[in-house]
């Protein structure tokens, strides 16, 4: 009764450890970027934990598997933002509202605590069409439509959008946080299906880090120009003071679309223009004469 006593509080104890670890895992992300857990079916290794930026794309196109009969090749989950524009999942998983997720950690093929471009669902359903052959496939749904896709994936409906959710086998949930226990439920039951192949449970970044990526994206593409090299100076304490004063520092230095002169022009045509326009509506109101004949009447006096 000792060792078994021992036994169970070692069991407690580490899965204590394990969802803590989880809790710590996704807070720590929330910081950087979207979280994403996958689950594989047919799994056997331990789960790699990945602290490296890595893009929505790249992990997109590891759940690309071949089409198989009644079967789905992957099933993500997305989280959708808080009503402030922040990141949901690390929010639900340190509050304890997916106990089955919890439950779960322990089999997940791979823990990726930076994700970049998990910015919409409709973003990462285009990713993963361009990922795919085929990209009827690929299909975003509602967590209803996946229960019932589960539940009866066999069977074919009259409506189109029916007939498309029956034809894909890589499916994009949109997840609504207020929903934490339908997102808990469903996942769980996705992970111990045998009909699902792969899973990812992840959320949207935030709105603030939406902004900075794409800001950082931007500074990235500004062309930067080089500065006009300097006639060598003779006195070598000169040079030594040029190069002091960051003459060969390239930061803050970008191309403009409109120099002085350039912009002086285009007033003098826009002025130029003006006065034109005014002199030429001036000449139109000249008035002249209207009526010509071929005799002209008599000059002189009349009697």
């Amino acid at each position: 009764s000792f060792l078994l006593a021992a036994s169970r509080q070692h069991i407690v104890a580490t899965m204590t450890m394990k969802v803590t670890a989880l809790l710590l895992s996704l807070l720590l992300s929330g910081a950087l970027a979207a979280p994403a857990i996958v689950w594989k079916n047919d799994a056997t290794d331990s789960v790699v934990h990945s602290s490296e930026p890595v893009e929505a794309s790249s992990l997109l196109s590891q759940v690309n598997a071949p089409r198989q009969e009644s079967t789905l090749a992957a099933a993500i989950f997305l989280v959708d933002r808080h009503d402030d524009g922040s990141e949901q999942l690390s929010a639900l998983a340190s509050s304890g509202t997916l106990p089955g997720v919890s439950s779960k950690y322990a089999n997940a093929h791979s823990i990726h605590h930076a994700v970049t471009g998990l910015e919409s669902s409709f973003k990462v359903a285009g990713d993963l069409k361009s990922a795919a052959a085929d990209s009827s496939r690929v299909m975003k749904i509602s967590l209803e439509e996946f229960n019932r896709k589960l539940a009866s994936k066999d069977e074919d409906g009259h409506s189109q959008r029916s007939r498309a959710l029956h034809n894909a086998d890589m499916l994009v949930v949109d997840c609504k946080s207020r929903d934490a226990a339908k997102i808990d439920e469903a996942v769980v039951s996705a992970i111990e299906s045998e009909s699902v192949k792969n899973v990812i449970l992840a959320g949207i970044r935030s709105i603030q880090e939406t902004k900075d990526a794409r800001r950082l994206l931007a500074m990235q593409k500004t062309p930067t120009t080089v500065n006009a090299p300097r006639r060598r100076l003779e006195d070598a304490d000169e040079q030594n003071d040029d190069a002091g004063n960051g003459n060969g520092d390239m930061e803050g230095v970008y191309y403009v679309y409109a120099t002085p002169n350039i912009f002086a022009g285009i007033l003098f045509i826009l002025f130029f223009s003006f006065i034109a326009f005014t002199g030429i509506n001036c000449m139109g109101q000249i008035a002249g004469q209207d009526v010509f004949v071929h005799k002209m009447p008599p000059v002189g006096r009349e009697a």
